[in-house]
């Protein structure tokens, strides 16, 4: 089973010193809970009540410690049995204390770290990734899985490494006075229930599993449904949604609530059947001891080490089921680990000797799936040049954009910027030298100079200014209640789409890419916004390669070429 969790072990070994802090803590509460509480039986307690019998069978060792540290003092030594007593619990509770404590914290940092790998493996995947899965069930996957993980390490941590001493240590107290009592020696048969008790563990774990499974695939979608109603509230108002999605989450937190109910059923049921097992295996010891003449004395101590002996064993059990259900929520963070990159760097990648934003396509074609879009296209795009992308819808405009910055690849043929494939660049070096514009831009929570710093990271304040003055940015920021520093609310919501524009343009300004991508950068803006936008639109192009997406002939008009998309086909229209 913990080879499932194997991306897990370089995060907890970096935490090693704390994790043997805990073991160490661990192993005291197991052996102070397994071994020194059923011994008090047969060490304090006979001093105490002065049982001349029961002090036949102490352990010498413990007889000549108290001659050395006692005497003849009936007091003294009174007052140190009675003190032993809450010494074994003292220490039992500090070491487990420090046992759950130093495990917590080793699992809440290795998660830490695993979930920044996780989300950083997220950022590194290719785009066609997210056509594929909702951003809902993604956004669960690395949110509310992993946490589940992390409960499940501050939860069972400890319990991974205590439990198993405690058992082991109870046992080897029974097996050591069993050796010296055949009363006792009669009663340990009655254990052997203990073994029995894996048989229904490990069915129900497959159950616990199972459902497990069910219930984050269940959780996910309706993560996935919510997200997906809150990011488009404009749209389910418009079309009176709201009661259509309201049945619709009501169906999906129904389902996870059933779900639900099955797992607590199969984990809640797992700790009444152990305890009764435990039981019958104990009423067959106590048979079993009486007959051999087994006396109270022994009773006591048989009745706490199978004590000690079976709660780690109802403790493991449940263990087994908790780790059963991470399993689940680890092969869901799985998806995202092991998703193959179709995408991947190069080993060398490659730069041209001058930057001049040449982009060429060599007979590309590309396909969705089997749905072919473009169709051996070929044409090139020389340095400086403006061409307007037109064209019917679907027709392959956009795909024709997007294989510039290789956000996909090309089925067949080549794209080329500078002389050079996409594919031999870099990501980050390829990306560097294109600035996009799109359609609807994107403002991410901060500050309005923070979204503009986004084009160029440690750009002076002046700059990002200046950016704005030429993009026509800065006449609405400085109305803003605190100006630049004025923050932008989620998507950009708070500010009007041209605004919205008008800052994406801003972080192109300050990118000052060589080549500029605008995909219909005006066409959902009034008339005033757009001739704002269209002239800093303008700006932003000169001296650059520039590829416009667009219907509008006012665009078009600013084009030097105009390439026409019809089923995949490129004509050059003018």
């Amino acid at each position: 089973m913990f080879n499932d969790f194997r991306p897990l072990f370089p995060h907890l070994s970096a935490q090693r010193g704390k994790f043997f802090l805990g073991l160490l803590a661990a192993v005291v509460f197991g052996i102070a809970s397994g071994a020194g509480l059923p011994m008090l039986s047969r060490t304090a307690l006979p001093v105490i009540f002065n049982d001349s019998e029961e002090m036949g069978q102490v352990s010498p060792l413990f007889l000549k410690f108290v001659d050395w540290a006692f005497g003849d003092d009936r007091s003294a030594l009174l007052l140190a049995s009675c003190a032993f007593i809450p010494f074994i619990f003292l220490v039992r509770g500090v070491a487990g204390f420090m046992s759950s404590y130093w495990m917590s914290e080793v699992g809440t940092r290795a998660i830490e770290d695993f979930r920044k790998v996780v989300f950083g493996r997220l950022l590194s995947l290719p785009m066609d990734f997210f056509g594929k899965h909702p951003s809902g069930d993604l956004l669960a996957r690395v949110i509310a899985d992993t946490a589940h993980l992390q409960g499940t390490i501050t939860r069972t941590g400890g319990d991974i490494i205590k439990q198993p001493i405690q058992l082991f240590s109870a046992l080897g107290a029974l097996v050591w006075v069993a050796i010296h009592n055949e009363g006792v020696f009669a009663a340990l048969i009655g254990g052997i229930s203990i073994p029995l008790l894996v048989f229904p563990i490990r069915s129900l774990g497959k159950r616990l599993k199972r459902r497990g499974a069910q219930l984050q695939d269940k959780g996910g979608e309706l993560t996935g449904m919510a997200s997906e109603v809150i990011q488009n509230p404009l749209e389910v108002r418009a079309y009176n949604l709201q009661d259509r999605f309201l049945e619709t989450f009501g169906n999906l937190a129904e389902d996870w609530r059933r779900l639900q109910m099955k797992l607590v059923r199969y984990s809640k049921f797992l700790s009444p059947l152990v305890e009764v097992v435990a039981a019958l295996g104990f009423a067959f010891s106590l048979y079993l001891g009486a007959q051999k003449g087994m006396g109270l004395e022994d009773f006591m101590f048989l009745a706490t080490a199978l004590f000690f002996s079976y709660e780690p064993v109802k403790k493991l059990g449940a263990l087994h089921g908790v780790l059963e259900q991470a399993k689940a929520a680890m092969d869901r963070v799985s998806l995202i680990l092991e998703a193959e990159d179709d995408m991947p760097e190069p080993v060398t990648p490659q730069q041209p000797a001058v930057t001049l934003g040449a982009i060429e396509f060599q007979d590309v074609r590309f396909a969705y799936g089997e749905e072919e879009v473009l169709k051996g296209v070929s044409t090139t795009i020389a340095s400086g040049e403006t061409v307007a992308l037109v064209g019917e819808s679907g027709g392959g405009k956009t795909t024709f954009a997007n294989l510039v910055p290789r956000f996909y690849d090309a089925t067949e043929g080549k794209v080329l910027v500078d002389g050079i494939d996409v594919r031999a660049y870099s990501k980050q070096d390829l990306r560097d030298r294109i600035a996009l514009v799109p359609q609807m831009p994107v403002l991410f929570r901060g500050t309005i100079t923070e979204n503009i710093l986004m084009g160029r990271p440690g750009a002076s304040m002046g700059e990002v200014q200046e950016a704005a003055k030429k993009a026509f940015a800065d006449e609405f920021i400085l109305k803003q209640e605190n100006g630049y520093e004025t923050m932008v609310s989620e998507r950009g919501g708070s500010l009007s789409g041209g605004q919205r524009q008008r800052i994406a343009i801003a972080r192109a300004f300050l990118k000052d890419a060589p080549i500029l991508i605008m995909d219909e950068a005006t066409s959902a803006l009034d008339a005033e916004s757009e001739a704002r936008v269209q002239e800093a639109v303008a700006s932003l192009a000169k001296g650059r390669t520039t590829i416009f997406i667009t219907h509008r002939p006012s665009t078009m008009a600013q084009a030097d070429r105009v390439l026409e998309f019809q089923k995949g086909l490129v004509t050059v229209k003018n």
